[in-house]
């Protein structure tokens, strides 16, 4: 059954490979095979429809984009335990200037949020997701750009400080149309900023700050964050520590060209 229907999907996956992965997360979990099948069963379903919707017309990447954050947001809630989690996108978007923003917006955490809710802990929970990956953006037919940007905005195994810095320079390469991405991971710091903690609020403003600096370019997206705090008198060891810094990896990624 899940070989027949990735082959629907035209995905590259070696039986062994596939089977292998399977089978090592349901050894992880007290889950029954029943439980992944069908969370998996539903996700394919889910593509292909969208596939099929937006080719023939019946929807566009934009109105696409909204089914699929809500799709993988659903139910889940905030950290208050109360708020709709796909509020937060939904806020984001009302402040889009066109499509192009207001797609990556809808689908800005669905990458993130989704692998973290393919965690064994939750696959007892209404909460559990299959994990969406940009290869599945691309596959239900989202245009190129938008995957680009989510893409853009997807936090990586990596410090806070560490992923904005790569954010802004894989934003602001030559020849890129994407450099308004910043200003959509500042709309997501805003939304996330009242209900974070006091030191994550520090590094809120911190990254906004930077990511404004080099809009309005004042400074060079190549700067280095850890420079950019000192010159402008925030620099503050507080969050410039290992949950939020990898001074090493902050080096050799200013080696880069």
């Amino acid at each position: 059954m899940f070989r027949a229907e990735l082959e629907q999907m035209n995905l590259q996956y070696p039986d062994d490979e596939f089977n292998g992965m399977r089978a090592a997360f349901i050894e992880a979990t007290d889950a029954d095979e029943f439980s992944i099948s069908s969370a998996l069963n539903k996700k394919i379903n889910f593509m292909i429809e969208m596939r099929e919707r937006l080719l023939s017309g019946d929807i566009t990447s934009l109105e696409q984009a909204e089914l699929i954050s809500n799709f993988v947001h659903g139910e889940i809630k905030r950290d208050d335990g109360k708020t709709l989690y796909i509020e937060h996108p939904r806020g984001m978007v009302a402040s889009a200037r066109d499509d192009i923003q207001a797609a990556t917006r809808w689908l800005h955490d669905v990458i993130e949020e989704s692998d973290k809710y393919s965690e064994p802990e939750y696959i007892h929970t209404p909460s559990y997701r299959v994990a969406w990956t940009m290869e599945d953006l691309e596959f239900v037919g989202q245009p190129a750009r938008i995957v680009r940007r989510v893409g853009l905005m997807t936090r990586r195994d990596e410090p806070y400080l560490n992923y904005a810095m790569r954010m802004a320079r894989e934003a602001y390469r030559p020849r890129t149309e994407d450099m308004d991405v910043l200003e959509d991971k500042q709309s997501d710091m805003g939304f996330n900023y009242p209900t974070a903690s006091a030191r994550k609020q520090k590094v809120y403003a911190l990254v906004g700050s930077f990511f404004q600096a080099i809009i309005d370019q004042k400074i060079s997206a190549q700067t280095q964050i850890e420079d950019f705090a000192r010159q402008r008198g925030l620099f503050d060891p507080d969050i410039f520590q290992p949950k939020y810094y990898n001074r090493d990896a902050a080096m050799d990624m200013g080696l880069q060209p």
